[in-house]
């Protein structure tokens, strides 16, 4: 018989309670490296890979974030919450087949059907743009919390999502009317009020999510381009560069006055902010800086250069469909 079960439990116990006192004062990585341990100590815990992996989530390493997770899938009695720390985890790296397969696993493994893992699948079929999938998501949603902001709130921003804003206002307005508070269904409503082109009847809301929640970057994303739609490219470039001297690590911001600079043939600070972004440790942020380069050459009449930097992305990052497009609106 094993007599070495106790001492490392009792452990595993002493550094996963130093990591969740590290991870009280933010010191996650100090918090990983103690979890690591611990799980080494007790690798059946499947509670001690969760902390782990939600440290490392913390810490921006979504792929160990993703190991620890399987791994307490492998071990948990009730592997659901793992299931949907990776689906959260696979659909942040984009991976939206994977993360799909994921959440579908929480749903069928909940007694009650579980709302929450509908809405997430609802909104993985709308990325990846399958509208038939998401119907029958839409309907089982409807059927089992009609009652619910959350779930019109998801019918809402999927039909948002397939480019029908009439649709998805019905079903947001009526979020709203069960949860007037509720901030998702409020700036998505704004959002396809905008795209309808009622911008009067969008910025009427968002000044009322603003004097609720002034301070709240989502919202004033929004003034930005109900800025943009109503009085130039001056004053929304203006509030862009608020929010990013306010926030500098709010790369939305850097992104849109980038692209705002470009729009308005300020190519000098435009290529400033794009090597910005480029250099992020984000992918998604450093493709956005990238992707704007040859923009702004297609935008000086430098067709050859832009041709020349999409070969370049092609062979570093293979998004070769973006290059072709590319290429062929110079030609």
């Amino acid at each position: 018989a094993r007599t070495d079960v106790a001492p490392s439990a009792e452990q595993a116990a002493e550094y996963e309670a130093r990591a969740d006192a590290h991870m009280q004062e933010e010191a996650f990585r100090l918090a990983r490296l103690e979890y690591a341990i611990a799980a080494r100590f007790d690798p059946d815990n499947g509670a001690l890979w969760h902390k782990l992996g939600v440290c490392y989530l913390r810490t921006g390493e979504v792929a160990l974030a993703q190991q620890a997770f399987l791994r307490e899938v492998a071990v948990a009695e009730d592997p659901q919450r793992a299931h949907g720390a990776l689906a959260f985890t696979h659909a942040i790296a984009n991976r939206t087949d994977t993360a799909l397969e994921h959440a579908i696993a929480v749903h069928q493994q909940s007694p009650d059907g579980n709302t929450l893992a509908l809405q997430e699948i609802l909104d993985l079929y709308s990325r990846r743009r399958d509208p038939k999938a998401a119907s029958k998501v839409i309907a089982a949603l409807l059927n089992g919390a009609p009652d619910q902001a959350e779930a019109q709130s998801a019918v809402g921003r999927a039909y948002a999502a397939f480019r029908l804003p009439a649709k998805a206002e019905t079903f947001l307005r009526e979020a709203v009317r069960l949860q007037p508070d509720h901030l998702p269904s409020r700036l998505g409503l704004i959002s396809v009020l905008m795209q309808q082109n009622r911008t009067d009847e969008a910025d009427a809301i968002l000044q009322e999510v603003l004097a609720d929640h002034p301070d709240l970057l989502p919202a004033r994303a929004l003034a930005v381009e109900v800025a943009l739609r109503r009085d130039g490219h001056e004053p929304a470039s203006a509030l862009a560069r608020e929010i990013l001297d306010q926030h500098p690590d709010y790369s939305w911001a850097r992104i849109r006055l980038a692209e705002l600079s470009l729009l308005a043939g300020r190519f000098d600070q435009a290529s400033a902010l794009a090597a910005e972004l480029s250099e992020s440790g984000d992918a998604q942020t450093r493709w956005s800086g990238l992707w704007l380069q040859p923009r702004m050459f297609f935008g000086q009449g430098l067709y050859l250069r832009a041709i020349e930097f999409c070969r370049r992305l092609v062979v570093l990052y293979n998004y070769a469909l973006v290059a072709l497009m590319l290429q062929a609106q110079a030609l």
